[in-house]
């Protein structure tokens, strides 16, 4: 009888060391789920303040020059010389994304030093590429990269100071939708690319999308 308690009791003794081994195991796999998922919300929540602080500067003369520059020139002499002047107006401002990458000028842009010479513009990028693990410097993976440069300019895809705010990403993929010809009673359609400064057949010229689909 002491030898069947013994069994009995070891068996149940390693059946409950079992079940707090397993315990154990699914509460640290479901702790760094839930971290791993709150860290992708927050950044989810970076990406959608930044797109929705996305700027555009339309220089509506500039639009007039070159409405009139397709009808015809002008027979009064001063008239082309204001045609000519803006039709060289830069524009600073842009929205420029592919299916891996985006970039834009935005009001996003947070002043840290008191009286610094900045404004509330910026430009903001995201990209994925490469960089090194937080908790094992030696070890490279996937990141999704964050740009932000304080001051515009007309390449507003380079420059800035960049970091990686999401580690071990696999895929970064983007749609944008707007008007399939630019028109306000035009059927919306998804593009994998924009570019405000192009004229194209998808009327992305000279307007920001209406909505970015963001897939990670």
């Amino acid at each position: 009888e002491v030898l069947i308690a013994i069994t009995i009791m070891a068996a149940l003794t390693a059946f409950t060391a079992k079940s707090l081994q397993d315990a154990l195991r699914n509460s640290t796999k479901y702790r760094r789920q839930i971290n791993e998922t709150t860290e992708l919300r927050d950044v989810l929540r970076v990406i959608e303040k930044d797109i929705n602080l996305a700027f555009h500067y339309r220089n509506v003369q500039q639009e007039i020059f070159n409405e009139i520059e397709k009808e015809g020139k002008s027979q009064n002499p001063g008239e082309n010389r204001f045609v000519e002047e803006g039709k060289n107006t830069p524009s600073y401002t842009h929205f420029l994304g592919d299916e891996t990458s985006l970039h834009f000028s935005s009001l996003g842009n947070v002043r840290t030093i008191i009286d610094s010479r900045e404004s509330d513009q910026a430009e903001v990028g995201y990209y994925l590429g490469s960089c090194r693990k937080r908790a094992k410097p030696t070890a490279s993976t996937q990141c999704l990269w964050r740009r932000t440069a304080t001051i515009i300019d007309d390449k507003i895809d380079e420059g800035g100071v960049t970091i990686p705010i999401l580690e071990d990403i696999k895929s970064f993929k983007l749609r944008y939708i707007g008007d399939s010809d630019g028109s306000i009673s035009a059927e919306p359609e998804w593009v994998n690319s924009w570019d405000s400064n192009e004229g194209d057949l998808q009327g992305t010229s000279g307007k920001f999308p209406n909505a970015v689909e963001i897939t990670i």
